[in-house]
């Protein structure tokens, strides 16, 4: 069961079709329920993103510069994902963020619906990149793998993570010799702290995931 309000849909999330996220655009915004579509651009690349999710998995489709294509698959259960035929494994903890506890130790509960931290996951991808497309690919691909796990997906959170590792590699097309880059992605559980009505007939704890970053 989720905290009220229950968690946020593809289509509610992505209600701007235009947004400047540092020094990328993010434009002609198309959602649904279970599938996302948007174009990043910026003076140097565009890139076209369409991603699909279904109950246990996710595929991520871009095209750099309309001519570098790529996908990338993630199934619910899985310890990789696959980009263009090939595997790479993803890396998975948990673990207590300090910041995130003493935060929420400072609120008060002051009803049963008033969250409480419980732990924080991160996955992590290790790969040697030869473009920016497949980088692109890839973090999108290890931001949207939360979604598989009920976490809801932003195109902001999407376009940020894009716009900073991007940012790193330079802004060139082909990254000679190739480029060894580390992925990773992080969202954070949170509990009612008290039983609340499920509408099954009894009271339960409820979760909700948040913070999301990368």
């Amino acid at each position: 069961m989720t905290l009220t309000p229950t968690s946020t849909s593809f289509a509610e999330i992505n209600k701007d079709t235009s947004s400047q996220v540092q020094n990328f655009i993010v434009s002609d915004v198309e959602a649904t329920n279970d599938f996302s579509s948007f174009t990043i651009f910026n003076e140097e690349h565009k890139i076209d993103f369409s991603i699909k999710q279904t109950d246990s998995s996710i595929v991520i489709n871009t095209v750099t510069d309309g001519k570098e294509s790529h996908s990338a698959t993630l199934i619910e259960g899985d310890s990789f994902l696959t980009l263009d035929g090939e595997q790479i494994e993803i890396q998975r903890k948990s673990y207590q963020d300090p910041e995130f506890a003493k935060k929420v130790k400072t609120q008060l509960a002051v009803n049963p619906w008033t969250p409480k931290y419980v732990t924080t996951y991160e996955n992590k991808v290790s790969k040697t990149f030869t473009t920016v497309g497949a980088i692109a690919t890839v973090i999108g691909a290890v931001i949207a793998g939360g979604a598989v796990a009920g976490v809801a997906l932003a195109t902001t959170a999407i376009a940020t993570s894009i716009s900073n590792w991007v940012g790193i590699v330079g802004g060139g097309t082909l990254l000679a010799g190739g480029l060894m880059m580390t992925v990773s992605s992080y969202y954070s559980l949170y509990q009612t702290t008290g039983l609340v009505p499920t509408g099954y007939g009894s009271n339960q704890y409820a979760y909700r995931y948040q913070d999301i970053g990368a």
